[in-house]
C-alpha cells in the first residue's frame, strides 16, 4: 500500500481499534517508495512491555491477627 493520505487514515484507523488514544506509545511512521533492488527485504525488530497492576494492599484490619487464632495460641502455649 502506498503511503497516501487514504492509506494514512487506513492505518490510524486499524491502530486505534488496539490502542487507548489516551495513551499512546511512541511511534514513528515512515513511508518508503521502494529498496535498492526490488528482491529486498526489510526487517523490523520491536519489544513490547505490558505494565501489570501490582497486588492490591491489604488494609490494616486484615493483617491484624483474628483474635481466636491468638487465643488459642496462647492455649497451647506450654506453661513455666
Amino acid at each position: 500500500m502506498a503511503s497516501t493520505p487514504e492509506a494514512i487514515r487506513v492505518y490510524r484507523d486499524v491502530r486505534s481499534r488496539y490502542l487507548n488514544a489516551a495513551q499512546l506509545p511512541a511511534s514513528t511512521l515512515v513511508g518508503v517508495e521502494s529498496l535498492a533492488h526490488a528482491d529486498l527485504l526489510i526487517e523490523v525488530e520491536a519489544i513490547a512491555c505490558v505494565q501489570v497492576p501490582a497486588p492490591a494492599r491489604k488494609t490494616a484490619a486484615a493483617r491484624r491477627p483474628r483474635k481466636r487464632a491468638v487465643h488459642a495460641a496462647k492455649k497451647r502455649a506450654p506453661r513455666r
